[in-house]
């Protein structure tokens, strides 16, 4: 809803007809109206060359999120390639989302999914799908701390024929910032 100055008091603001002191009030964060406004993307590339060797470097990223009053999901990609006089070439490429379901202020719950391919670590396919739930402890405008924790799955296919593919899952309890 609108933002607008508490009138019986000016140390609170009113959202959508409820009273929130100014106190509680540690970061706004506006969701447009407009189905396509509520998407944010960016994109980063990177060249590096080393003459001594004949070393380059090449990476690229990109990400894509959506953000509406119950949801956030980001969706990212990365690719990089390494070329260097004397030693193989390496190439790797990731694929990933994580989207969080909103459950009040301070509690959530997200799913996690990620591709991974390796040249340098024989990966043919790395696929982790996970899930889970967390709280944050801190959210201000400049800092975010939560605690979670979910379940994953893991499956590894190798390049090479003859080792076996692995599959997983673990229990994990983390902190993010």
């Amino acid at each position: 809803g609108s933002l607008v100055t508490d009138a019986t008091t000016k140390a609170a603001v009113q959202v959508a007809g409820t009273s929130v002191p100014l106190a509680n009030v540690s970061a706004l964060q506006p969701v447009e109206r407009n189905f396509w406004s509520r998407f944010d993307t960016g994109l980063d590339f990177g060249y590096s060359m080393t003459k001594t060797n004949s070393a380059t470097q090449l990476s690229l990223g990109s990400n894509l999120s959506y953000r509406d009053v119950d949801y956030y999901d980001v969706l990212f990609a990365n690719v990089f390639s390494s070329t260097q006089e004397n030693a193989p070439d390496t190439q790797r490429w990731d694929l990933g989302n994580d989207l969080r379901r909103f459950l009040g202020s301070r509690w959530y719950i997200n799913t996690t999914q990620d591709f991974l391919n390796s040249e340098e670590q024989g990966l043919d396919l790395r696929t982790t799908i996970g899930g889970g739930g967390g709280r944050y402890l801190m959210r201000s405008s400049a800092q975010h701390l939560a605690v979670g924790g979910g379940l994953a799955w893991t499956k590894e296919n190798y390049t090479d024929a003859t080792l076996p593919t692995k599959s997983m899952a673990s229990l994990r309890a983390l902190a993010l910032p």
